[in-house]
């Protein structure tokens, strides 16, 4: 369950009672939310301690911090498909993360920017990832995931992102005839 900071009181009701029902023998439940964002006084944070009080054994904390600049350094070379050459990557690499400062998601999405807008291409004549490491290092990064898909939604044509207006409006599932209206 993704993005626990927003729950409400009743959903996080309803995990701790699935969580201490001792007539489920075999249960995981695997849940994030943004520590950042959940203060000691935070609703979730009273359900977590609670629960952790109720039975020890139900709560399992992994913190996932920043990646390194080493790890940011091997992650572009898998991308790019450069595991045996490394050092290649460097600049590149360390742009990557002075941008993202090592957040995994925005890592893989500034690569992808950098893709789209043709800052990273693949010249197939000398079979090698070619980049700019000024115009790399001179790109915006954006720091927050919603302005990301905007801007990604941004590119449809008019047609779907009219559809996809539509449907954000219906819920999780529709049918296709009612998104046709």
């Amino acid at each position: 369950i993704d993005d626990l900071q927003w729950s409400d009181t009743a959903t996080l009701d309803l995990i701790r009672s699935i969580s201490l029902d001792t007539e489920i023998p075999s249960l995981l439940i695997v849940g994030s939310y943004r520590e950042e964002e959940v203060s000691d006084s935070h609703l979730l944070a009273l359900h977590i301690r609670e629960l952790g009080e109720q039975r020890s054994d139900a709560i399992t904390t992994i913190s996932v911090k920043n990646l390194s600049p080493s790890i940011v350094t091997s992650l572009v070379a898998e991308v790019l498909r450069m595991e045996d050459n490394e050092k290649g990557v460097a600049s590149l690499a360390a742009s990557v993360y002075k941008k993202t400062e090592g957040n995994a998601f925005f890592v893989l999405m500034f690569l992808r920017h950098l893709y789209d807008e043709e800052l990273i291409q693949y010249n197939f004549g000398a079979m090698a990832w070619l980049w700019d490491d000024s115009a790399v290092s001179s790109t915006m990064v954006m720091q927050n995931v919603a302005t990301i898909m905007v801007n990604r939604l941004k590119q449809f044509p008019e047609g779907p992102q009219n559809i996809l207006k539509v449907a954000s409006c219906l819920g999780a599932s529709f049918s296709t005839s009612v998104v046709a209206m």
